[in-house]
């Protein structure tokens, strides 16, 4: 009686003692897996989201224009918004009129009427990221909207979703526009912007229109179409180009 007395105070024993260990375990694995497959989704607030960036205005074209030159350590995600009933949404767009505004009186953008009839007709927000330096990322929307009472002149920007700067416009028109002196809007850009060109940039002012900073890193082209319906200011990305510098 007492051996049997004996086996089941060890029996019992062994069981918890078993349980304290195994128990856990398993416990957590359950909850880890009860989490698989669940998607927490929220509307992005550009007002929420949009965190404070260390980068400065010369890294952050940097980092664009690598991912545009196919780096393997930088990656850029992008989520596309629905316009027209969110906050937000309403405050991106006045920004971007802003902001191309302001850039109209530093003589950067045609002087027409923005605000007259203008409909964004979509907008990204694209992130990019140095994932080997992941505190090296910045947040750029591209917008597009029409403007005018035609309906046919058409805006594309790209625009830092942290300052609201604008990087590179496309800007089309059903009129002319003024015949620009495109170095001098080169030199002006540069000043808005707060960068330098390469001093020795072998396309610094050239016919071409094109324009290197941080040592060959960013490419910039001022151009406008024959017809002086179109203006702009772009990031190359042509990579034939940029393995030139």
């Amino acid at each position: 009686m007492k051996r049997l007395q004996a086996f089941i105070v060890f029996l019992l024993f062994f069981t918890v003692l078993m349980a304290s260990v195994f128990l856990p375990p398993a416990v957590s694995q359950l909850k880890d897996r009860s989490l698989f497959g669940k998607i927490n989704t929220q509307f992005i607030d550009e007002k929420t989201v949009v965190s404070a960036s260390s980068m400065n205005v010369e890294d952050k074209l940097i980092l664009i224009s690598s991912y545009n030159r196919d780096a393997e350590n930088v990656i850029m995600v992008n989520q596309q918004q629905n316009l027209g009933l969110q906050s937000g949404e309403q405050d991106v767009a006045l920004s971007a009129v802003k902001e191309l505004e302001n850039m109209r009186e530093k003589g950067l953008f045609p002087d027409i009427p923005l605000d007259n009839g203008s409909k964004f007709l979509d907008y990204t927000l694209m992130t990019y990221t140095d994932i080997s330096k992941p505190g090296n990322s910045c947040r750029i929307w591209s917008l597009s909207f029409s403007f005018g009472s035609s309906g046919k002149n058409v805006c594309n920007v790209l625009m830092d979703a942290e300052t609201h700067m604008i990087y590179q416009f496309y800007v089309w028109t059903d009129e002319s526009l003024p015949v620009y002196d495109l170095k001098a809007v080169a030199s002006k850009f540069v000043q808005y912007i707060g960068i330098q060109w390469d001093e020795k940039s072998p396309y610094t002012q050239s016919e071409m229109n094109l324009y290197s900073a941080g040592n060959g890193e960013i490419l910039y082209q001022f151009f406008q179409a024959k017809d002086n319906q179109g203006f702009g200011i772009q990031m190359i990305t042509n990579k034939k180009i940029i393995d030139k510098m």
